[in-house]
């Protein structure tokens, strides 16, 4: 990778320390951009920065952190203000137990049902099949919508690829040194 200029390091860092303390949505527009952007180097810098900012403090060493920010082509300048940035963030992390602990919204409950249209006021024999699934969440609210078979098998496909992908990342997160 080449070397990437020392003020989009120092931001690109500083996005996803602020990305680990508190929802991608609340994060400024402008910065979502500049992630957007630059996505293969801040897909790097994410994983490396969510390590370190997360890790109890007796299990990171900076050490190892500036090792693997230099690994990813930064400059010595670029690593040790990144640093700065990281502990700080650290800091503040770990002294928020919300922070601390933050999830997304997740699944209590799954209800689904197949409907068939037998006929419409259109064609009189249809015989379609449709899937229609709710989702009750953690925080009460209902989500329900339909499928059709096709979309169904989509969905069913892309949350498999989703699965394998996050535990592909899984393993290469529990590689990384902290």
């Amino acid at each position: 990778m080449a070397l990437i200029s020392d003020d989009l390091s120092v931001n690109l860092v500083q996005l996803a320390a602020d990305y680990v303390k508190k929802p991608f949505a609340e994060v400024d527009k402008e910065q979502r951009t500049i992630a957007v952007k630059n996505a293969s180097i801040f897909g790097q810098i994410l994983p490396i920065v969510e390590a370190f900012v997360r890790a109890p403090n007796e299990n990171s060493s900076v050490s190892t952190l500036s090792d693997n920010l230099h690994h990813l082509s930064l400059s010595k300048n670029s690593v040790e203000k990144c640093v700065a940035i990281l502990r700080s963030a650290k800091l503040e992390v770990h002294s928020d137990q919300a922070l601390l602990q933050r999830h997304f919204d997740t699944v209590r409950e799954m209800k689904w049902r197949v409907d068939i249209t037998i006929s419409s006021s259109a064609l009189s024999r249809v015989l379609e099949p449709n899937i229609i699934m709710e989702l009750r969440l953690d925080n009460g609210r209902r989500i329900t919508f339909e499928l059709s078979v096709s979309k169904f098998h989509k969905l069913r496909y892309t949350v498999a690829s989703i699965l394998k992908e996050m535990d592909l990342m899984n393993s290469k997160m529990s590689a990384i040194k902290v």
